[in-house]
C-alpha cells in the first residue's frame, strides 16, 4: 500500500512542464533537459539508455559503467510558459556547467519546438520509435525519488 503511495506521489510530481536533470548519485555530475511532459521525456530517456542508444555518449558510457541505480531524476524547476523553456534550460546548464562537467553534449539548450516534418520525415521517426519502444516498461519507482 506504501509504495503505492509513493508511486503516485511521484507519478505527480514528474508530471509538469519545466526543466529536469539526470544525475549520478556520487559525483553529483547532471543531464540537464527541458520538456512539456517530463515524465514521459524521462522515460524516454531511461529506454535510450537501457538499450544503449542515448545521444548524449558521457551519459550512456556513465550509466554502462555505475548502473541504473546510481542515477536519480529530479525535475530542476517546473516552467508555466513553454516558451520559456529554452531559456530556462539554458540557464541550468549554465548553473551547472553540465556541459563542460555534466553529461550535455552540447553547450546549448536545443528544441524542435514548431518544427514541420515531411510526410517521409514522419513515417521514418514512426517506424524508428515503434522498434525502439517494443519492450520498453517504464520506470521503478521507490522512496521519495525516481530511481532508475
Amino acid at each position: 500500500m506504501m509504495s503505492q503511495l509513493i508511486k503516485e506521489t511521484l507519478s505527480r510530481k514528474f508530471d509538469c512542464q519545466g526543466i529536469y536533470a539526470i544525475q549520478h548519485i556520487a559525483s553529483e555530475r547532471r543531464y540537464i533537459g527541458s520538456a512539456n511532459k517530463i515524465k514521459i521525456r524521462l522515460n524516454k530517456h531511461r529506454g535510450e539508455l537501457q538499450k544503449n542508444q542515448h545521444h548524449s555518449k558521457y551519459l550512456q558510457n556513465a550509466w554502462n559503467k555505475y548502473g541504473e541505480d546510481e542515477f536519480l531524476a529530479i525535475v530542476v524547476e517546473k516552467v508555466n510558459v513553454r516558451d520559456n523553456l529554452s531559456e530556462r534550460e539554458q540557464y541550468w546548464i549554465d548553473y551547472y556547467d553540465s556541459y563542460k562537467n555534466g553529461f550535455n553534449a552540447r553547450p546549448t539548450a536545443e528544441n524542435f519546438y514548431g518544427m514541420e516534418w515531411s510526410d517521409e520525415q514522419n513515417i521514418a521517426r514512426k517506424n524508428s520509435n515503434i522498434q525502439r519502444w517494443k519492450d520498453y516498461s517504464g520506470p521503478q519507482y521507490s522512496d521519495n525519488k525516481l530511481r532508475w
